[in-house]
């Protein structure tokens, strides 16, 4: 087994990039060689999500930064996140309320996002 150094994944021997976060196993020479892989092999790596392409779970957060602000804000992951500005008298509320980072100033309706 060949271990990736990134992300510690076991890779198959003979890999030239983690099969789990695509980091590249380059060689001494510096350069790659193209292979086919047979039928067996292409099944083997079907269906697995990579980095690129995965999905939130539900217990994914959502890192998001505002320009001109230091601390970034993180936000649970669920179907649908809604950003806009807390209005009290008004019927719901947003997930994301963006009234602290000047909002109604930069034209940030209440449902501004979903």
């Amino acid at each position: 087994m060949k271990t990736c150094p990134y992300c510690a994944y076991e890779n198959r021997e003979g890999v030239y990039f983690c099969e789990e976060c695509g980091h590249p196993f380059l060689g001494s020479t510096g350069s790659l060689a193209t292979t086919r892989l047979s039928q067996d092999e292409r099944s083997e790596v079907q269906g697995r999500v990579t980095w690129g392409t995965a999905r939130f779970n539900r217990d994914a957060s959502i890192v998001i930064r505002v320009r001109d602000f230091t601390e970034p804000v993180n936000v649970r992951s669920k179907d649908e996140i809604l950003l806009g500005r807390s209005d009290v008298p008004s019927s719901g509320g947003v997930d994301l309320d963006m009234g602290p980072f000047g909002a109604a100033e930069q034209g940030v309706s209440r449902r501004h996002a979903i």
